[in-house]
């Protein structure tokens, strides 16, 4: 797959030139983020009597094995990972969208996009200095 280089996608700078002090407070969308503690069960919780006993003999890593290894932690660590992911492949296609490339639709891989946002600031910053 062939990324265009800056030079080829823009090759003359806007007529407007901003100072980097012009740029700085802009507002930006803020990033969804889940609430730290919504449902991943890290709350302190009360056993009964035969649980505290058969976990006292059991070293804290023994005892981590245990509770994660229980379908209701699974499921709950599934879930936050699927909504960790979304959130990441979100932003990737928001930072996309802001990339210059012919033709303005071509699919590109995360290592793609970061590398031609990586070239477009550096562009930017050029046109920025002259």
């Amino acid at each position: 797959m062939m990324v265009y280089g800056i030079d080829q996608l823009m090759p003359s700078p806007p007529t407007v030139a901003l100072g980097r002090d012009s740029l700085m407070g802009l507002p930006c969308e803020p990033i969804n983020t889940v609430a730290p503690n919504s449902g991943t069960g890290h709350g302190k919780r009360k056993h009964d009597g035969s649980v505290q006993s058969e976990l006292a003999g059991l070293t804290r890593e023994e005892r981590r094995r245990r509770r994660r290894a229980t379908l209701k932690y699974r499921t709950a660590h599934a879930t936050r990972e699927r909504i960790r992911v979304e959130a990441f492949n979100v932003a990737f296609t928001e930072l996309r969208k802001l990339l210059p490339t012919l033709p303005p639709d071509k699919k590109l891989s995360k290592i793609e996009i970061l590398k031609l946002a990586i070239c477009y600031i550096a562009y930017l910053n050029h046109v920025l200095e002259a």
